[in-house]
């Protein structure tokens, strides 16, 4: 998935540890109970807090925001 984001001018997204439960659960809705909603909205916000990151590193200049 990061890569067809980095391909299309995203940027790449990142599951932190503390989102990973969530991560894992979303994966399986979609996979065994083809329920695509939970990953979609985890990935939607995950690209948002993405974006969100690159603004402000790019407004600010400081690489070591989390």
């Amino acid at each position: 998935m990061n890569l067809l984001l980095v391909r299309t001018g995203y940027p790449p997204l990142v599951i932190a540890p503390e989102h990973r439960a969530r991560y894992i659960d979303a994966l399986q809705a979609l996979q065994l109970a083809e329920e695509p909603a939970p990953y979609m909205a985890l990935m939607a916000e995950r690209l948002e807090a993405s974006l969100d990151h690159h603004l402000t590193v790019l407004s600010t200049g400081d690489v070591t925001l989390a």
